[in-house]
């Protein structure tokens, strides 16, 4: 799941998953962990 949320190559999908728009704050969260 976090891995499609870096590469960014389905994130409608990831949202659905989710259940949330904000991705994109996910993907800043794992940003920093890495």
């Amino acid at each position: 799941m976090f891995a499609a949320a870096l590469a960014g190559s389905e994130p409608e999908p990831l949202i659905e998953t989710l259940g949330a728009p904000d991705v994109h704050a996910i993907r800043n969260l794992v940003m920093k962990n890495l």
